[in-house]
């Protein structure tokens, strides 16, 4: 073992040494900068950071097959309740999901492989079907590009635009912010500063603040950041943990706090009156009534839908390189269900080892 690598041999009293087809597994360490270069001198064969578009094109250049199974999550937009007070009324943040255009950051931070959300419902898209009725879904707003519906909902809120283009609250906050993201991961940072462009075009003016990637929980959960690239949804099969992404990992009472400091009691239109999210989060996981799941996991996608406490801005895919015939062979082809599980929650490179569908060449 040294700091940048590690190797992995294989024990042969293992139940599974008579299928697993290695004798030894080298795991690299580093952010996506140092792998790329590892991947690009075909050291590694398979990688699941986010490669920008252009170092994707370089592994296709080398003949390198590019993996895309879904994570059901990606990143989302946050706000900081306690700093930003203008972001408060939820038409404000309704205004900026219809403001941001997020087919140019998904296509900025990792082309094929980042898919705007339809439904704005929480979770993945991929997962919505199965877990609420059509009537549910039809109520959802899908917040598509309409800078035109933006204004009238700032403007209705009693926002005005001062000389300088800038939006100033009815209180006189102007909305000026920066944004947090890493600087090491090349697919967050590029979707950070698309998002900034398009929200100071809006009159949100708004700057990329660039930290190292190990400051940025503990700067998240300190509540030290007015908006912050952090993840939404999550790769767990069912949506109380998706939702538990949302609004508890960053937030208090329920994270490490302060984070975002946004309240879980809360007013929903769509819910006939206020609603406790902590509580309807806790019981969507309980007992083993599915129906009643659903019915918590339908009121819970229409409160967020409303609300947009953060605002998703794309659920990644994977674009995993995985060059065949250096060292390994076996990948499944297209299509195959398999590829159905997220290369982070339930990795299927590690079922395809040890199956024996992997192998050494």
């Amino acid at each position: 073992m040294t700091e940048a690598q590690v190797t992995l041999t294989k024990v042969s009293s293992s139940w599974a040494a008579g299928t697993v087809g290695f004798d030894s597994v080298v795991l690299y360490n580093g952010e996506t900068p140092t792998i790329s270069s590892v991947v690009l001198s075909k050291e590694v064969d398979y990688a699941t950071h986010g490669f920008p578009p252009a170092t994707e094109k370089a592994f296709k250049d080398l003949g390198f097959r590019i993996l895309r199974p879904p994570t059901y999550a990606g990143p989302a937009l946050y706000f900081n309740y306690a700093k930003m007070p203008a972001i408060a009324p939820k038409a404000v943040r309704q205004a900026i999901a219809h403001a941001i255009k997020r087919e140019i950051g998904a296509a900025a931070a990792l082309g094929e492989s980042a898919e705007p959300p339809k439904y704005m419902a929480g979770f993945s898209d991929r997962l919505v079907s199965k877990w609420m009725t059509p009537d549910a879904v039809a109520k959802l707003n899908k917040y598509e590009y309409n800078p035109a519906g933006a204004e009238a909902l700032m403007t209705g809120a009693g926002y005005k635009k001062g000389s300088d283009g800038v939006w100033v609250s009815p209180d006189g906050e102007r909305m000026e912010y920066e944004v947090t993201v890493p600087a090491e991961f090349a697919d967050n940072s590029a979707l950070a500063q698309a998002v900034a462009e398009q929200l100071t075009a809006f009159g949100i003016k708004t700057t990329v603040r660039l930290i190292t990637f190990t400051q940025l929980t503990p700067d998240t959960q300190a509540g030290n950041f007015q908006m912050v690239i952090q993840g939404w949804g999550s790769g767990n099969p069912h949506p109380h943990f998706a939702f538990v992404a949302d609004l508890f990992t960053w937030n208090t009472p329920a994270g490490a706090g302060p984070g975002m400091a946004y309240p879980l009691i809360q007013k929903v239109d769509a819910l006939g009156g206020e609603v406790d999210l902590d509580a309807m989060i806790t019981a969507s996981a309980q007992g083993l009534d599915v129906e009643a799941q659903k019915d918590l996991i339908g009121k819970l996608a229409l409160a967020y839908n409303e609300l947009l406490p953060n605002i998703p801005q794309y659920e990644r895919l994977g674009n995993n390189p995985a060059p065949e015939g250096i060292r390994v062979k076996g990948w499944p082809a297209v299509g195959d269900p398999i590829f159905e599980n997220s290369p982070y929650a339930d990795s299927f490179t590690v079922m395809l080892i040890l199956d024996g569908t992997l192998k050494a060449v």
